[in-house]
């Protein structure tokens, strides 16, 4: 049975952190993954950076916004992923969307249902704050998580294209 708990930044960031960093390799770009073909290599460097405060601020910030969702996912009281959800007004159009800003289940926990379990979470959380339209985004290389947005019910609305100069 799953757990959903509010994100607590002092005492979730080294998990977050690490599941951020395995979001983001799995959704960056084939230019990309040639220059970090393995994700330790990708790690090292992302960890880095100053990638990881700014990630943190961001979160920290949209954390203090009443309408953020932002829970860290546990079975059996082991953290086992998180998700982040955020909300914005289409000014003009009378329409609010969520967007999943950051959805990730650590890889031993993965294709066991945990993912599809977190989104009817989320779709059932967005509903009861009166949202009819709910966004998400994944990597061009990131098949499984495009398998399980198309298999859910999400439909590709933009494509976004790279050219390596």
């Amino acid at each position: 049975m799953l757990r959903y708990r509010p994100i607590n930044l002092q005492n979730d960031k080294e998990i977050i952190l690490e599941l951020q960093c395995q979001i983001n390799y799995a959704c960056d770009t084939p230019y990309s993954r040639k220059i970090y073909p393995t994700y330790e290599k990708y790690r090292k460097k992302w960890m880095s950076t100053t990638q990881t405060k700014e990630f943190l601020s961001r979160l920290e910030k949209s954390l203090k916004n009443e309408r953020t969702i932002a829970k860290i996912v546990e079975a059996n009281k082991k953290v086992i992923g998180y998700f982040w959800v955020q909300f914005f007004d289409v000014i003009g159009y009378d329409l609010t969307y969520a967007e999943i800003s950051e959805l990730a289940v650590l890889p031993e926990y993965q294709r066991k249902g945990i993912a599809t379990k977190m989104l009817s979470y989320i779709e059932k959380e967005v509903r009861k704050k009166g949202v009819k339209v709910i966004r998400s985004g994944t990597g061009i290389l990131n098949i499984p998580s495009q398998k399980l947005h198309k298999k859910l019910g999400y439909k590709p609305i933009r494509i976004s294209y790279e050219k390596i100069l």
